[in-house]
């Protein structure tokens, strides 16, 4: 085998070595889940979480069979009662969630290595993979969390870590799903008050300029996006489309480069204005 065949074969090694994917794991329903651990029996009836029982209560978490129901998150405990008499109201087992916590990230570096981790949801990195072998990393960690935590999850694999987590946010049930740059049809489902950062008054400005999706954001050439959001913009489209940002370079040279353009054509225009008027013919420009 001649050196540039070894040295070729040797780079293909390298880059395939440093292909990875990145996997966000979130434990559904995680208040519910931990109450049901406790007590099994409430598995099987309606089930809202508040902090605590008194008149202004909002419910922090359900079950399956309450939400099913009609119950959702933030509601108010006295309009949640009137739509579900049946409801079965616990207040937060706290006691309780550290030592479900430290299972939940114990589970976690198992599975990859964790760059993220908080209470009912980690980041990891993971070796790229294919569709069968999502599916059955995503069963490997569904039974280490039902074994061990009697919990079900929605698992987020991504080409970023941005992409990770929209993909586990679109998700309604317990499942899986895969989300790169290239899903243009899927990232056009995606709103635009998914994405970290951009709460709905920014979404409703970025519609105006017909901004619609995540999609139409991925596709918005960077000047206009920094011109509409400015670096942090800038900063969150790069992330979305190639990972992490370890460095501010990206920003800092399209800042740059931005700022030079702005200079130069400051210093044209002056020289232009202090030119002849007869020096140049009227459609001529620099």
């Amino acid at each position: 085998m001649s050196n540039q065949n070894l040295s070729l074969k040797t780079n293909q090694t390298g880059q395939n070595q440093m292909a990875h994917h990145f996997l966000v794991v979130s434990i559904w329903h995680f208040w519910a889940s931990l109450a049901e651990a406790l007590n099994p029996r409430l598995r099987n009836l309606p089930l809202a979480l508040v902090e605590n029982l008194n008149e202004q209560a909002r419910i922090v978490d359900c079950n399956v069979l309450a939400s099913n129901l009609g119950i959702r998150k933030n509601q108010s405990l006295n309009a949640a009662l009137r739509k579900t008499p049946r409801l079965v109201v616990k207040t937060l087992s706290e006691n309780h969630q550290v030592g479900f916590v430290k299972t939940f990230q114990k589970l976690a570096k198992k599975w990859g290595e964790p760059l993220k981790i908080q209470d009912h949801e980690v980041l990891l990195r993971i070796p790229a993979t294919t569709v069968i072998q999502r599916a059955a990393k995503f069963l490997k960690v569904q039974t280490d969390c039902w074994l061990e935590l009697e919990c079900k999850i929605k698992a987020g694999f991504g080409s970023t870590p941005i992409l990770a987590k929209l993909a586990m946010l679109t998700l309604k049930q317990p499942g899986f799903k895969y989300l790169s740059v290239s899903d243009q049809e899927h990232l056009k489902m995606i709103p635009l008050q998914l994405l970290p950062g951009l709460g709905w008054r920014t979404g409703a400005v970025l519609k105006r300029y017909g901004v619609n999706n995540v999609s139409d954001f991925l596709t918005t050439p960077a000047d206009q996006v920094y011109a509409w959001l400015g670096k942090n913009g800038l900063r969150l489209q790069y992330q979305i489309n190639r990972g992490f940002l370890t460095t501010p370079n990206p920003v800092e040279n399209f800042q740059k480069n931005s700022d030079f353009k702005s200079r130069l054509n400051l210093k044209l225009n002056q020289l232009k204005n202090s030119l002849h008027p007869n020096w140049l013919s009227p459609n001529e420009t620099f």
